[in-house]
């Protein structure tokens, strides 16, 4: 055997050795990723534009989850979208048909269905949004025509059931950033004359406190009733957040009473969005959140 054979003979022995003991590549555990949108129907949708608003919200939460679905492609998916409506009184709607017909869990379904079920679901689900907005805002003009969303409820009654422990859930909640299904506030004492409340009512007291309401908000620990619950796998994004005009520091506070909400849950991640931005940018934010 000449030089050149024996070396060239060598290095595949070698090469082929080596590849015995390679670990094999551990095979891709497809996580499930939980889209939740819940969406605030009260009578913040009267808003000029506002409909258009929440569907380009809803419609960019859609896109980041066909994005995921398609890069697993669809088959290896067991990600879930869930389009869901807070709580209300005397909505007009049938909530449960609606909420069942925005919902989608490739989970659930055989490899083989998964295609085209998910077909189906996008063919008709612009229109559904459509529908469902018209049907809601159907003669109702007034802010009287409309019950408060009670989002209290959903994170304390509701959630549970859509939230899948052990995996990435990311819900993004449609909202003016006013709890307020209540005619009147509830108080519950929490100790050493300090109180919670079941709506936004103590907002009064922080505006009076003006450029103080920081420090006494930290000081008489105002905020929310606890719901008791944790998410310790749950991010939120609040978007569409409509402050009320010429009340200074009124996003400030708004935000500060939700994350101190939030924290409570253990809820991991927190952010907002205000109505003011452009749909442009309103498509980039919930994309980012949903994609990060």
């Amino acid at each position: 055997m000449n030089q050149s054979l024996y070396i060239l003979f060598i290095l595949v022995f070698f090469i082929g050795l080596s590849n015995c003991f390679d670990p094999k590549p551990e095979p891709v555990i497809n996580s499930k990723n939980n889209y939740i949108v819940l969406l605030d129907l009260s009578d913040r949708t009267l808003s000029e534009n506002q409909k258009e608003r929440d569907i380009a919200n809803i419609k960019a939460a859609f896109q980041s989850f066909k994005k995921g679905v398609k890069n697993q492609y669809y088959i290896k998916s067991n990600d879930v979208l869930q389009v869901l409506i807070a709580p209300q009184k005397n909505m007009g709607i049938n909530k449960a048909d609606y909420e069942n017909q925005l919902r989608i869990n490739l989970n659930a379904l055989p490899v083989n269905k998964k295609k085209k079920v998910f077909d189906s679901f996008e063919k008709n689900f612009d229109e559904t949004l459509n529908k469902l907005y018209d049907e809601t805002l159907k003669n109702k003009t007034k802010p009287h025509h409309f019950s408060g969303a009670d989002i209290w409820r959903f994170f304390y009654d509701l959630l549970p059931s859509y939230y899948i422990e052990n995996s990435s859930n990311k819900l993004l909640l449609i909202t003016d950033g006013y709890m307020e299904f209540e005619q009147s506030a509830l108080k519950y004492e929490v100790g050493g004359g300090k109180y919670r409340f079941s709506n936004f009512d103590f907002l009064k007291r922080l505006r009076g406190y003006k450029g103080n309401w920081k420090e006494m908000f930290d000081k008489y620990d105002y905020g929310l009733k606890s719901t008791g619950k944790q998410y310790s796998n749950l991010q939120v994004f609040m978007t569409e957040l409509s402050p009320t005009e010429g009340v200074h520091y009124e996003f400030d506070i708004i935000k500060a009473v939700w994350k101190k909400w939030f924290d409570e849950m253990k809820i991991k991640e927190i952010d907002f969005s205000i109505d003011q931005n452009a749909l442009s940018k309103v498509k980039e934010d919930v994309e980012a959140f949903f994609d990060s």
